[in-house]
């Protein structure tokens, strides 16, 4: 999002800062945070981030009211499920067979939300209205779906043309190049 807004940043790994500055910036330690020194503004949780960007850049988050709404839900969609699915599935995947059955749950609802994504991508360009914050926010985590959570991008190939779409924008191309080398 930042390359497609051309905003300046200076990405920093976070054990490069000293934790308490860290926690000053991200109270809970997660990743990804930020600090817009400009403006003297720091943020954490991604939701937050793309929403004060999309603000700052006056990008990717429709001004119009029900285009808004629009793009809002699918962002917390990603938030509230499709994320913390992911998540839940990577970190268990270290604790052995004895949560199996809870990895298999988290891979269920990732299958549901994903289905119902599929659905809506098969239908349309974007996630939401236009390209959005929504889309970049789920960018990532579908990303990472067929890897972490071993479902194949074959079954949901609304997905997967949403996800070259995607990759072929310029800012999204330049994120990634930067972030591979």
């Amino acid at each position: 999002m930042l390359e497609e807004c051309r905003l300046p940043y200076t990405e920093i790994d976070p054990a490069e800062i000293p934790s308490e500055d860290y926690l000053s910036i991200s109270p809970t330690g997660a990743v990804p945070a930020t600090t817009d020194t400009e403006n003297d503004i720091s943020l954490f949780e991604s939701a937050a981030i793309l929403l004060y960007l999309a603000e700052r850049a006056s990008r990717f988050l429709p001004a119009d009211l029900a285009r808004r709404s629009e793009v809002l839900q699918w962002l917390l969609f990603d938030a509230a499920t499709i994320g913390p699915s992911l998540l839940n599935i990577y970190q268990l995947s270290y604790l052995g067979d004895a949560v199996r059955p809870a990895i298999e749950a988290s891979r269920k609802d990732l299958r549901a939300a994903m289905s119902l994504l599929n659905h809506r991508l098969e239908q349309r360009t974007w996630v939401a209205c236009s390209c959005s914050i929504a889309d970049f926010s789920l960018f990532p985590f579908m990303e990472m779906a067929e890897d972490f959570a071993d479902l194949p991008l074959s079954r949901y190939p609304g997905i997967d043309a949403w996800l070259d779409r995607m990759r072929q924008r310029p800012g999204v191309r330049r994120g990634i190049l930067k972030h591979d080398s």
